[in-house]
């Protein structure tokens, strides 16, 4: 403790108010001896209590501190690893400002890997005891042959010597003239950014000739001016590990949100855009404002789905819950900006209620959009920001996490296809842009986006059609249909065999001209990526309450092909299916005349442990032709249990 008769400052964490002191008669000497409240939950220092610190010959670093890690960096990330292995090196300061997603664990390593190398001590801080648990096993698992150190509140290793730790920023009051290296990750988080005596710990930690990098997605004004005028070294990673843009963040103004609310009501546009996406296989992160909200908000929406939670800071059952979401355990996870960073799930769309409150400052708001499209399997997501009036900082964080597209577009750091404003039709590769609207802002965006010719070459099935298999009846002459079923249904419905095996089809388009040469262009010449167009009309109601499964392909033809049409509708779709059929080798069915089709009762078997027992199932398949393949493909379905078999097909 340092005192004066003017001041007085805590020399462990730095606090210098006056009215985080107080007194007591101590026992030990004899007087009354102030002490710090700041740092009390480390244990009380007054002014008597000696702080101590190790003044001999530093612990020996082992000599065995390999990386093991065999992952490969993007470019991005790699010119950002070069620079943190030359800070290190130099014993200097950097800046490393890279986007939501841009993978800055991986791109530590080498700098990491070369401190330990020099006999360097490390320690990466960050403000949050989340991050802590979730990065400390990755870097263990990458340098195996030393014990990396996880300090937080509640933490059994305090007294532990490491080379290597990983720490909350608070924990660093502990320490003085400790690291070589200091790491701090997410710079402008709370409460560091706004805490002084944790950026004092911080800078009382390093030793006095060492390196210092910061991370961060989100610097302050004062940061962005230290860059610009090129006071202090910095890099910039404006592009995902993926390579794939930042989801753009949509606005969506929703009226007097909190007034329909204490109606026990929620705007029609949010339902509408939770709907859309409850039905299908991906995640939800919904945040709102203020804790009060989360149980109202909560009752609502259960009516639409039983796998939903909320979660704020103070929840007993935080981590079991954040641990469930990421099982795909809970569907739709309510949340304060408590999850605005430090959390990564695969498969996710984000959207926020009141984006225009105070809370969501432009940071805040760029933090909630990264959580969208951060997998290599799923680099896409939706992001809404739902509000009652556009706010300086919701315009802000939707004009940077642009600029940062422009600028990874700019440097070749997005894959062909995916920088600037500029899109091509999926299948004629024609250029174009989307056209944005507000039933485009609720709905999910198209990814996979088709120019007005294509389009009107596309046939929708609509009007009369047959209750049995979608055949439209606006181009049969009146011979050919039997009720409100046509007559090639009315045929399979009156053989014994056959009758009932099929419940129902849904096909979207004719099979005209136009879409037999684009299938052909993605099922035999291989395009795989046309099916993202086919996916984007896939109606996703259908899934609800069945289990769906593809139409099989044999070995022999899945080998030939590379992949599986209906398979790659279903993923482009994001629709969870189980493969419920296998199918045997044989002429192709496209080359079989009608008789021949109907006469392969053997090319299907159901799958070992089907799971189709007591189900309702949905067939998904490319072409409905004459009704042959899902018939034989219903009737073994049926077979093994199934309760009713519907199909659906792209093309009738």
């Amino acid at each position: 403790m340092i005192k004066n008769h003017k001041q007085i400052m805590c020399v462990r964490c730095g606090n210098n108010q006056l009215n985080l002191f107080a007194s007591f008669h101590c026992a030990r000497c004899r007087r009354k001896c102030t002490y710090c409240r700041n740092c009390v939950m480390m244990g009380r220092l007054s002014e008597c209590t000696p702080l101590l610190s190790w003044t001999g010959p530093d612990t020996p670093i082992p000599a065995a501190c390999r990386l093991d890690w065999q992952g490969t960096l993007s470019s991005g990330q790699q010119h950002a690893s070069e620079k943190i292995v030359a800070a290190v090196e130099q014993s200097m300061e950097m800046l490393v400002w890279a986007v939501c997603g841009a993978g800055k664990t991986e791109l530590l390593f080498k700098g990491i890997e070369r401190a330990l190398q020099l006999k360097k001590r490390v320690c990466i801080a960050t403000p949050r005891t989340d991050v802590v648990l979730e990065l400390a096993p990755r870097l263990q698992q990458v340098f195996p042959d030393i014990n990396v150190i996880a300090l937080y509140g509640g933490s059994e290793d305090k007294l532990t010597y490491s080379p290597l730790l990983i720490s909350t920023t608070h924990q660093l009051y502990r320490y003085e003239k400790a690291f070589d290296l200091v790491i701090l990750d997410e710079m402008d988080a709370f409460p560091y950014s706004v805490d002084k005596t944790l950026q004092y710990a911080v800078r009382k930690a390093r030793k006095q000739n060492s390196s210092m990098v910061y991370l961060t997605a989100t610097p302050n004004k004062s940061w962005q001016r230290k860059c610009q005028d090129n006071k202090i070294n910095y890099v910039t990673i404006p592009a995902r590990f993926h390579q794939h843009p930042l989801p753009v963040p949509q606005f969506v103004w929703c009226g007097n949100w909190e007034k329909k609310l204490h109606r026990e009501k929620l705007p029609f546009a949010l339902l509408t855009w939770l709907k859309e996406r409850l039905i299908t296989d991906r995640q939800v992160l919904l945040f709102l404002p203020k804790i009060a909200y989360l149980q109202k908000v909560m009752s609502i929406l259960s009516q639409l789905d039983s796998n939903i939670e909320s979660v704020y800071a103070a929840d007993p059952m935080r981590v079991e819950k954040v641990k469930r979401m990421r099982n795909k355990e809970i569907k739709l996870l309510i949340t304060t900006t408590i999850l605005e960073r430090g959390v990564t799930f695969p498969n996710i769309d984000v959207a926020v209620l009141g984006a225009e409150d105070a809370v969501f400052t432009a940071s805040a708001l760029i933090q909630i959009a990264g959580r969208a499209g951060r997998s290599v399997k799923n680099p896409f997501g939706d992001v809404a920001f739902f509000h009652y009036g556009k706010t300086k900082s919701m315009v802000e964080a939707k004009q940077q996490i642009t600029n940062s597209n422009k600028e990874a577009a700019k440097k070749g750091m997005l894959l062909p296809g995916m920088g600037g404003e500029k899109m091509n039709c999926t299948i004629c590769l024609s250029s174009l842009r989307p056209v944005l609207n507000w039933t485009n802002l609720v709905k999910r965006q198209k990814t996979f986006l088709l120019c007005e010719d294509c389009i009107s070459k596309l046939e929708i099935i609509e009007g009369e059609r047959c209750n049995l298999c979608c055949r439209p009846f606006a181009l049969v002459d009146a011979r050919f249909k039997k009720g409100d079923v046509c007559l090639d249904c009315y045929k399979w419905e009156s053989n014994p065999s056959w009758k009932g095996m099929l419940d129902g089809n849904t096909s979207i388009f004719r099979y005209n001209d136009f879409l037999k040469e684009k299938i052909a262009q993605f099922k035999y010449r291989g395009d795989h990526q046309v099916a993202g167009a086919f996916a984007e009309y896939f109606p996703k109601s259908l899934v609800k309450g069945r289990v769906v499964t593809p139409m099989p392909l044999s070995a022999e033809r899945l080998y030939e092909r590379g992949f599986n049409q209906a398979e790659a509708i279903l993923e482009y779709a994001q629709i969870k299916y189980k493969p419920l059929l296998t199918r045997t080798h044989g002429e192709k069915q496209s080359k079989k005349e009608r008789q021949d089709r109907l006469e392969n009762t053997a090319a299907f078997s159901a799958a070992i442990n089907t799971g189709c027992n007591a189900q309702h199932v949905l067939l998904v398949d490319d072409i409905y032709t004459t009704g042959a393949t899902v018939r034989q493909a219903a009737k073994v379905l049926k077979a093994a249990g199934a309760i009713t078999v519907y199909s659906f097909t792209i093309a009738r």
